[in-house]
């Protein structure tokens, strides 16, 4: 299991947690979200590509992301950074 470490101001630490009462969980469950999204995206594609091509798709997620990435379907990102919008001005 990778271990991550986040590292913030204060004042955007004490922003943060005036909206949220743990931080922390709030980091993780954000994680844990964008890992569903980007499963299901994963995984239709290896579906798809193994029904097309006669592949017999590999047992349990783990298995199926790592085939994934063996035939070529799913790649490790170019850039470490997304690039988000920046907020409007007040």
């Amino acid at each position: 299991m990778a271990n991550i470490t986040l590292t913030i101001e204060d004042h955007k630490l004490k922003a943060l947690e005036s909206e949220f009462s743990d931080v922390d969980a709030f980091f993780q469950n954000f994680v844990e979200h964008r890992y569903m999204l980007g499963e299901k995206e994963i995984l239709n594609k290896l579906i798809a590509h193994c029904n097309e091509n006669s592949i017999t798709i590999a047992t349990g997620v783990s298995a199926q992301i790592d085939q994934a990435y063996e035939l070529g379907l799913i790649a490790r990102a170019e850039e470490d950074v997304p690039s988000f919008p920046t907020p409007p001005e007040e």
